[in-house]
């Protein structure tokens, strides 16, 4: 980020001090120099040949480009000769130099373990500075800026200063947030103005939400665009692309490439992966597809099934345009319906349907007289059977 703030200066102004090669490696679109940090001494400060010279810390993340310019603007006009904002540092080239001379400044002393912090160099620097009459700026922070992450709890802290920052940015774009401290929006995430997010959302992986979507309450999207007026509540999307004006659970789970056409209905409970489904299809309730090819405005009812994996491979289900897919039907793969067909509920079907063709494969209905009684006479239901005789 910081670099970013300095990629508008002269190259001959500012000299950047790292904390490690990745610091250095992010601000390599300088032309200034940039040195890595090396230990905690003063020697990186060394041969400082340049108006200001910017420190940095490689465990201080959260450091935008914004905290940069107001870190470096009271030196630039003139005012000051050191400033610090959160774990940066910045110094005019000519006083530090003059402080680098001083013997109080002694670099065996710096190296002294009871320092500890890296940051005591440079506020070391800073200490000669202030008794010697030079003043020392401190800009105003934003939130996070101040944060260095040295374990856990501290890597928790920035993962919610980021947060909030994220998502303050989206909502100021338009995006509605109802619950800021529950959503959590990856960087790499867009949300186009007029989606709206509901509490204890989480999106990650380069997921896209179009306008007039509705996402949450909890709901999990990892690598996934949803078209415009899309609905989708308590439920997780890996890697899949939904259409437009779809509506999406509660508690579903979508992933493996699945696609949906427009106005699809992908219901509650339902388990879906690597499947394509088209236009205004509807997969209610209680059903898994799998490797399967759904055309428009098929209707698969609850407890539906593709049989799709053999144990050792995955085959193909394709169902065609306008077929209507009874309760509890189970289609073992590869296996084709054709458009129009209709499954009685309770089939499983193990060929292909033609198309326009009623499949059914269930037996014949048949009643055992008193199976109860004379199988278990002394259970519950035997025990109901009597009563039921009794009051006949």
């Amino acid at each position: 980020m910081a670099a970013h703030a300095l990629s508008g200066t002269d190259c001959d102004e500012v000299l950047v001090v790292g904390a490690d090669e990745e610091t250095a490696a992010r601000l390599r679109d300088l032309d200034g120099r940039c040195e890595p940090w090396r230990g905690r001494t003063a020697g990186a400060l060394r041969s400082a040949d340049r108006a200001i010279v910017l420190m940095l810390r490689a465990d201080a993340p959260l450091l935008t480009a914004e905290s940069v310019e107001r870190l470096l603007a009271p030196l630039r006009e003139g005012r000051y000769a050191a400033a610090r904002l959160g774990a940066a540092w910045a110094f005019a080239g000519d006083v530090l130099d003059s402080v680098l001379d001083d013997p109080a400044l002694d670099d065996h002393a710096l190296d002294d373990p009871a320092l500890g912090d890296p940051g005591e160099v440079p506020a070391a620097v800073a200490k000669l500075l202030e008794a010697s009459g030079v003043p020392v700026a401190a800009p105003e922070p934003e939130p996070g800026d101040g944060l260095t992450v040295t374990g856990q709890p501290e890597l928790a802290a920035a993962r919610r200063a980021m947060r909030d920052r994220i998502v303050r940015l989206r909502m100021s774009e338009g995006v509605t947030v109802l619950d800021p401290e529950t959503t959590w929006i990856g960087a790499d995430v867009v949300v186009r103005p007029g989606a709206t997010l509901l509490r204890n959302t989480e999106l990650t992986g380069g997921t896209v939400v179009e306008s007039g979507c509705t996402i949450g309450p909890d709901c999990t999207l990892i690598g996934t665009t949803v078209g415009a007026g899309t609905r989708i509540r308590s439920s997780t999307c890996e890697n899949v692309a939904i259409g437009a004006d779809n509506d999406v659970g509660p508690y579903t789970y979508l992933r493996g490439g699945t696609r949906s056409g427009r106005g699809v209905i992908m219901g509650s409970f339902a388990h879906i992966k690597a499947t394509v489904i088209g236009d205004d299809s509807k997969v209610p309730h209680f059903a898994y597809l799998g490797d399967a090819e759904i055309g428009a405005r098929c209707n698969l009812s609850g407890f539906t099934g593709t049989v799709n994996h053999d144990g050792v491979r995955a085959h193909r289900t394709t169902i065609g345009d306008d077929v209507m897919i009874g309760a509890g039907t189970a289609m073992v793969a590869p296996i084709s319906i054709g458009g129009g067909a209709y499954t009685a509920a309770g089939s499983l079907l193990t060929k292909d349907v033609p198309p326009g063709a009623l499949a059914m494969t269930r037996v014949r209905q048949r009643h055992i007289e008193d199976w109860v009684e004379s199988t278990m006479p002394d259970s519950p239901a035997a025990r109901t059977v009597r009563g039921l005789r009794v009051g006949e």
